[in-house]
């Protein structure tokens, strides 16, 4: 971990993962049964989070939570349902549970994102229902992107190789690292936040 990722760490002014902290108490010198009673705590989060599988399955959670940065953010449904061009009884019901469960809050005469940069990956490996369905959508909103905006503010590009497949674990530990210093890239330079966007890498095999 870079020097200024890790004071962001500290000071909490940027998130750790489930999976990076995995990582981190995995190479420093730690008790095991440090690590067990981390893995006891972190399988009783997420059972009591059981009930929101919503919130890690639909795309337009995180969405919502990440609009809420923008310098032109507007708290209320309307607003909301507009830019995500998403239904307007859907956004309601979304923000209801969000609120509910904490992940967002009122301040200040607005409302703020308490979660920062989250994600319901806890490995490299993960192949569930939940991130399938996510997954899924988001690569439906990709071919929207496609289709429909203008080149200026997009990039669909792919690339094509052969390749012993026992790289693979490394390659995914390269991806991983490469989204962690985008998000370290985009919160470091931008200035004003004025739009949404999600990033997409795929990996995957075109033989049997």
């Amino acid at each position: 971990i870079n020097s200024s990722t890790m004071s962001q760490f500290l000071s909490g002014s940027r998130k750790l993962t489930t999976y990076k902290f995995d990582q981190i108490l995995q190479n420093l010198n730690v008790k095991d049964q440090v690590l067990i009673d981390y893995k006891k705590d972190m399988l009783e989060l997420e059972q009591l989070q059981e009930k929101h599988q919503a919130v890690k399955t639909d795309w337009y959670y995180y969405a919502i939570l990440e609009l809420t940065n923008l310098v032109d953010f507007k708290p209320n449904p309307e607003w909301i349902s507009s830019n995500l061009d998403l239904c307007l009884e859907t956004t309601k019901t979304a923000i209801e549970l969000l609120f509910e469960i904490g992940a967002m809050i009122k301040e200040d005469g607005t409302w703020k994102d308490t979660l920062g940069n989250i994600t319901f990956v806890d490995s490299l490996d993960m192949d569930n229902q939940v991130g399938r369905i996510h997954q899924k959508q988001l690569i439906e909103k990709a071919v929207f992107s496609i289709e429909n905006i203008n080149g200026e503010l997009k990039d669909h590009t792919g690339v094509c190789f052969a390749f012993d497949n026992r790289l693979t674990p490394e390659l995914k530990k390269m991806i991983s690292d490469f989204g962690e210093e985008v998000a370290h890239f985009i919160e470091t330079n931008s200035k004003e936040n004025n739009s949404v966007y999600t990033l997409q890498i795929n990996l995957n095999p075109l033989t049997k």
